[in-house]
């Protein structure tokens, strides 16, 4: 196992964000030690004992974790001690469950013992994952096999739900059971009969709670927080209780239109209520299906329904329900596209306009440019339309381009074409063209525009982006984040002074930080600390720098407190907000 675990381990080390020390690396180091420990496992009882199988096979699973702690000599893992946790959680427990298969395997003298144990593991992997993502509203999913996926690639923050540890037990349980079952097998002893019935009942209470306990999620638990219901008809939404007034008045007239002009626009209504599901924030989020921050539309559940945040309905909301839309004329069981450019694609082309240059405007300016943010338009489609190369591409570039490539197409051919490409990912049998002949059309039609001078600097920042596979450190959350995080806490608990010192922590590790800024004026002020001129320094080197509303808001605020004229930046704050922010 050792020889294999640092073949695996030098094959992942040139991978981004696989070659480093998470969870990632955790749940693939955790497979091939399952699979490996089942195949030897079928020895145990005839050529080694169980003791020493579990204690050779936990100590060769320190070698990948040598190997991948090593590889931080030439690439950068700020987030290394909880990649060490992951670890902890993944390897082990999968290890010992697949020695477990193989020793039950072996107990009952199957005819290809090694080639059972490897399928029990595989019809494990695979029938887990199948059945939390079929069955359940959420995208984590644990396994006995390769640890688990605990959120989207899309979430930089990943969330460690209580369910995790509720999961790694019940692997253990598992573990038991087996042993035990290939213990009554072989020797049929009273002792090895109750021990077996214990073990099985406690697994099986441990699947009848896999709700409460967090190893699943349902949509009754989900409603149970989310317990404020808005009927719409067409759509339903699930908000928490203490959601203000005008606020559910707001996303509930934000929803039904955008549900109703782009169900005229696409030509298709659900048979059946859309039920939105809106987050107070990422914490509640994360910790009821695993997703943090990404809006997730599991199109593959049988009822239509959409989950995200709500402050991102404005934003967001109606890219969401094209998704939902698009079930209608997705392929059959996963009903979405098999074409995940077509798939995104479709909800950008459909989003409504929010102030800043429109996806073909980008994608022009992005043709132009050169360094960083260059982009070959029909390239970038081509090699985004599959999964693979959609997922691992910057998502600046992959949700751009695809949106104005489609955009295009519905404005060339309509939406009936696009819809039947839709449902097949494939585009000769329904345009006559493939899909490179397509994209360079496209192409060609679209550097025969003028570039918009606003889509530039957009396009220079939005497409220079790096993707999760070209970040140096993926999914760390950093010390001034942590900070503002605990300030906030404290604050909601009335702890002034504590949320003060976490506020002012977090300006001392990033002194530009906005959020930091303010909760530490705020609770400044609460406790009799005035503004110093320091503070009026970083608010003015901010606003130089960023002068969104917001930040003149925050300058303004530090020039009032100091008995300073204050009128003027008011008044730039004020005429910087957009024209339709009224709660501004």
């Amino acid at each position: 196992m050792s020889v294999a675990y640092a073949v695996v381990c030098l094959a992942l080390w040139p991978i981004p964000v696989f070659g480093l020390l998470h969870a990632e690396s955790s749940a693939v180091i955790a497979g091939v030690g399952c699979f490996g420990a089942a195949i030897l496992g079928t020895r145990v009882g005839t050529s080694v004992s169980l003791p020493d199988a579990a204690r050779g096979l936990l100590l060769a699973s320190g070698v990948p974790l040598l190997l991948l702690l090593a590889s931080m000599l030439w690439r950068p893992n700020c987030g290394w001690p909880q990649g060490l946790a992951f670890y902890a959680l993944f390897v082990p427990p999968s290890v010992l469950f697949g020695l477990a298969v193989g020793a039950a395997v072996s107990a009952f003298d199957v005819r290809w013992p090694r080639a059972t144990a490897a399928g029990v593991v595989l019809g494990a992997a695979l029938g887990g994952v199948v059945l939390d993502l079929r069955f359940h509203p959420q995208l984590f999913t644990y396994s006995h096999v390769f640890g688990g996926v605990v959120g989207p690639i899309y979430d930089e923050e990943l969330a460690m739900r209580p369910g995790l540890f509720a999961a790694k037990a019940q692997t253990l349980l598992w573990v038991a059971s087996l042993l035990a079952i290939a213990s009554w097998r072989r020797y049929r002893t009273r002792l090895s009969t109750w021990m077996s019935a214990a073990a099985l009942l406690a697994l099986g209470a441990s699947y009848a709670a896999g709700a409460p306990l967090g190893i699943v999620q349902s949509e009754a638990g989900i409603q149970s927080v989310l317990s404020e219901r808005v009927d719409l008809g067409p759509v339903v939404l699930h908000l928490a209780p203490d959601t203000p007034e005008a606020e559910r008045q707001r996303v509930a007239e934000e929803a039904l239109f955008r549900f109703e002009t782009l169900a005229r626009e696409l030509d298709v209504v659900p048979d059946e209520p859309v039920n939105i599901y809106l987050y107070p924030d990422p914490d509640t989020k994360g910790a009821l299906i695993g997703s943090r921050t990404t809006s997730v539309v599991p199109v593959w559940l049988p009822s239509p329904q959409v989950h995200m945040l709500t402050e991102e309905v404005g934003r967001s909301l109606a890219h969401e329900l094209v998704h939902v839309l698009a079930r209608e004329f997705g392929m059959p069981v996963i009903r979405a596209s098999p074409a995940v450019g077509l798939v995104e694609g479709l909800a950008v082309a459909l989003e409504p306009p929010d102030g800043l240059p429109g996806p073909e405007a980008l994608v022009r300016a992005g043709a132009e440019l050169s360094g960083d943010g260059a982009i070959a338009p029909a390239e970038a489609v081509r090699r985004t339309m599959s999964p693979t190369g959609f997922w691992t591409a910057r998502s600046g570039v992959a949700y751009t381009a695809n949106g104005a490539f489609v955009r295009w197409l519905l404005d060339e051919f309509g939406p009936e074409p696009v819809k039947e490409a839709y449902r097949s990912g494939r585009f000769a049998p329904t345009f006559g063209q493939s899909l490179a002949q397509l994209a360079s059309s496209w192409d060609r039609d679209l550097r025969q525009r003028a570039v918009d001078p606003e889509a530039v600097a957009v396009a220079e920042w939005l497409f220079s982006r790096p993707s999760l596979f070209e970040r140096r450190c993926p999914h760390f959350v950093p010390s001034d984040t942590r900070q503002v995080r605990a300030g906030d806490e404290a604050r909601e608990r009335g702890e002034v002074a504590a949320a003060g010192e976490a506020y002012r922590e977090a300006v001392a590790l990033n002194p530009y930080r906005l959020d930091a800024l303010r909760g530490a004026l705020g609770t400044g002020l609460a406790q009799g600390i005035e503004p110093t001129r320091q503070t009026l320094t970083r608010a003015e080197a901010l606003a130089d720098s960023l002068p969104s509303p917001a930040v003149l808001l925050h300058l303004a605020d530090v020039r009032r407190l100091l008995a300073m004229d204050a009128d003027a930046v008011y008044a730039a704050a004020r005429d910087s907000l957009a024209p339709v922010d009224g709660v501004g």
